[in-house]
């Protein structure tokens, strides 16, 4: 071969695995809100939510609305929640025909947030028909993308129950991560 001749093979570099960046948390939490107490927020709702509701537990009102806004205050700053999971536990206040009866077989929930826009479509709270009064169902949600920024953003997830349908109780599971841990306290001097 002469020397001005040159190899014409392409010379391909190795590829090197890219590292998945580790995101670790300099100080992770649990936070559960067990919520048993009548509280909504009316900015939440629109007025065709807020018109013949109530946000009583355990009630056993027909044809009302459930009501209820749960409001998240962090024990400290710079904290975020990084998954969330929401279960609600419901019984049926009159007997249950059809999907589409004026019953409680047509009841709804949904995740609302300001002025009444849905996070979380409208979904059925119950999956069997027929059943009687007191039937109980239970609803679980894991939050995810805009439902964790906008609890993230306002503190505060809201819950409207459509209609002949008891709210009998509401835990919110939130994992947190806040960048600095609870500094302790300094002795004071006497």
């Amino acid at each position: 071969m002469s020397k001005n001749r040159k190899s014409k093979l392409p010379i391909k570099p190795i590829p090197k695995p890219i590292p998945k960046p580790r995101i670790s948390c300099p100080d992770p939490g649990y936070v559960l809100i067990d919520r048993k107490n009548a509280y909504f927020d009316p900015s939440e709702f629109n007025a065709s939510q807020l018109s013949n509701s109530h946000g009583n537990f355990n009630s056993n009102h027909i044809n009302k609305k459930f009501l209820h806004t749960i409001i998240w205050k962090p024990k400290r700053k710079c904290c975020q929640v990084i998954k969330a999971r929401l279960v609600i536990k419901f019984r049926a206040n009159q007997d249950g025909h059809s999907l589409t009866s004026s019953d409680a077989g047509n009841d709804s929930v949904s995740l609302v947030k300001h002025g009444g826009t849905n996070i979380i479509p409208s979904e059925r709270i119950y999956n069997n028909h027929s059943f009687s009064v007191g039937n109980t169902a239970t609803k679980s949600w894991s939050l995810s993308g805009s439902q964790l920024n906008w609890l993230n953003l306002t503190k505060k997830l809201s819950i409207y129950v459509q209609d002949d349908t008891a709210v009998t109780s509401i835990k919110l599971k939130l994992w947190v991560c806040c960048l600095s841990p609870i500094k302790a306290e300094k002795p004071r001097k006497k």
